[in-house]
């Protein structure tokens, strides 16, 4: 909501206030007098900001869970631009307009880290789940302080209930095996990913024909995603990846070397229902290209129609470099619903700016972290089938 329509709004107020005054059967000459002077004050103040928006480009527009779709829209664009300037080291020389959205910097010194923009952190998030790995299957929540915390679960996948019909005046029943398991995963105090130097060229950094901001978005989404893939499979130290936990379900394969199609469809026995109903594959481009030529009496199944449109045997799947190969005691594939999984992030991405340390070869640098965690949920959602 812009100051020019707040103002406006108290303005009307006042002229509303006035004129009820007039029709008063109380009418008090000091009330109608303290009345005209806000009035006057208010219409004063609307002059003032009709000409500073003249001069300046515009109103200033402020974020707000309640504002219009339309400011957000115009805000998100505002603060990219003015981002972009950052990023460029022209924030001294940036049009008055967006001066309002330059973002802050963390450090006193010029060119330290900048908090990204609400709008460019939505950019990076679209990216990051549009690649079709993990990071658009797990749970992401993100909080503002990475303290341990404890997350509450709750599981009646194993005994399913579906409650009785009773008659008037019947008692509630209480059956034991009605009952949903309940407990609490812990998420400890998350590690702080960085996306490594990207370096970028000076003269396509200084040309403002160079998208340089979608360009930074794209790779550090892509290079984050990689690492929530990474993560989420294979852990990182403190939280445990899915293929070490204890708890999951495991298919051994009849060949230590050799998966066959019937072995997948029977993967899907080691999942209960409810968590059977939302699971998705997963496993890397190598056991890719194996599943694709599975065959019976020469026929692919891939090419059956369970296996089109991004499905395999009617469920989706996911490519993720971090699963292993086909192997003795490899967990290749993975079938889970992947929502038990989640991936906690604190705050927002930032991104660093380093212009003069690799100005001798005419190059900016940019790094981008973000403190981010995982754990699994419930580890029975998790499934995997495992060369012998």
């Amino acid at each position: 909501m812009s100051a020019l329509f707040e103002v406006r709004q108290r303005l009307a107020e006042k002229q509303d206030q006035i004129t009820e005054l007039s029709k008063s059967s109380t009418f008090s000459e000091a009330r109608h007098a303290t009345l005209k002077g806000e009035i006057t004050r208010l219409e004063a103040q609307v002059r003032a900001i009709e000409e500073n928006e003249a001069r300046n480009g515009g109103p200033v527009i402020t974020r707000s869970a309640y504002m219009p779709e339309a400011d957000r829209l115009e805000l998100d664009r505002r603060e990219r631009a003015a981002f972009d300037i950052v990023l460029r080291g022209k924030q001294n020389n940036a049009p008055r307009a967006l001066r309002s959205y330059l973002p802050m910097t963390d450090q006193t010194t010029v060119g330290g880290a900048f908090l990204v923009p609400v709008g460019v952190g939505a950019d990076v998030s679209s990216k990051l789940v549009s690649f079709g790995n993990l990071a658009s299957k797990v749970r992401i929540w993100n909080t503002s302080i990475g303290d341990a915390v404890s997350w509450p679960t709750v599981d009646s996948t194993a005994e399913p209930a579906n409650g009785h019909f009773i008659d008037d005046n019947a008692p509630f029943s209480q059956e034991s095996t009605t009952n949903p398991v309940f407990g609490r995963v812990p998420i400890n105090i998350t590690k702080t990913w960085e996306s490594g130097l990207i370096l970028a060229p000076a003269r396509l950094v200084q040309d403002s024909a160079f998208d340089l901001l979608s360009v930074l978005t794209y790779e550090v989404a892509q290079r984050q995603s990689r690492a929530i893939d990474d993560l989420v499979v294979n852990g990182d130290g403190a939280s445990t990846g899915v293929v070490n936990i204890s708890g999951t379900n495991t298919l051994a394969q009849a060949s230590p070397t050799a998966i066959t199609f019937a072995e997948i469809c029977d993967l899907e026995s080691k999942l209960q229902a409810g968590y059977n109903a939302n699971a998705c594959y997963c496993f890397n481009s190598k056991t890719y290209r194996y599943l694709r030529a599975l065959n019976t009496s020469g026929v692919k199944h891939w090419e059956a129609q369970e296996f089109t449109n991004g499905l395999i045997n009617n469920k989706p799947y996911r490519i993720s470099e971090s699963m292993p190969d086909i192997g003795s005691g490899k967990k290749a594939v993975a079938l889970a619903d992947w929502s038990q999984v989640v991936v906690r992030m604190v705050d927002r991405l930032r991104i660093a700016v380093f212009k003069e340390i690799f100005m001798s070869n005419l190059e900016v640098g940019f790094g981008s972290y973000q403190r981010f965690d995982s754990a699994v949920l419930q580890p029975s959602a998790i499934a995997f089938l495992a060369g012998a």
